[in-house]
């Protein structure tokens, strides 16, 4: 019997991310948008756990709540756990002027996901991309990216920005050498051993 997942978002590329993540097993993947308050917690991961245990309150469900954000060192973490609301607000451009006079242009993007079963138990995944602020903005459009930052963030591995790596690139040669893991496959692997699935 089919297993539907909720994720709460709009945005298509972590849509993508997640059913990419489950091709193969008898999932199926929803999105769902919900009004959730934005709490101002120091770290990704209290915002994420926030959300995910108010969305499953809204949903009596299963859910998973995804939330991101942008270390770079150099501006002592900044934004951190803004970055959604500093990246509506500052452009890709900013960023790089931001950057333009550091030394160190190191940064990653730091990924919490949370998933809530059924009962109500919270299940934590992270991950980092690791990479560096580029010296110029994309001009390229990839629909699969989760915001303006792809056009800015150049991962570990590569001389150009996210959004200018093909899919097939970034999954073969890119990633292995920029993440330290991925909370979708780490997710993957824990509905496999949960459900006993046989691969």
């Amino acid at each position: 019997m089919t297993k539907t997942i909720t994720i709460v978002t709009s945005n298509k590329g972590k849509i993508h991310s997640l059913t990419h993540a489950l091709e193969g097993l008898d999932f199926k993947v929803e999105s769902v948008n919900l009004d959730l308050l934005e709490p101002q917690y120091d770290t990704v991961e209290e915002v994420a756990e926030y959300k995910a245990k108010e969305a499953f309150k809204q949903l009596e469900k299963p859910v998973i709540v995804h939330d991101g954000g942008l270390v770079i060192p150099a501006l002592k973490g900044f934004p951190g756990v803004y970055t959604k609301y500093v990246s509506e607000t500052l452009t890709p451009q900013d960023f790089v002027n931001l950057m333009k006079d550091k030394q160190d242009k190191s940064c990653y993007l730091m990924q919490t996901m949370i998933y809530v079963d059924e009962k109500g138990n919270l299940y934590k995944f992270q991950d980092k991309l690791m990479g560096k602020m580029a010296d110029y903005v994309s001009t390229v459009q990839n629909e699969k990216g989760w915001g303006t930052l792809w056009q800015v963030f150049v991962p570990k591995g590569s001389d150009k920005p996210l959004a200018e790596i093909p899919d097939e690139e970034f999954d073969k040669i890119i990633r292995p050498k920029a993440k330290t893991n991925s909370v979708w496959e780490d997710f993957r692997s824990f509905l496999v051993k949960e459900y006993n699935i046989v691969t």
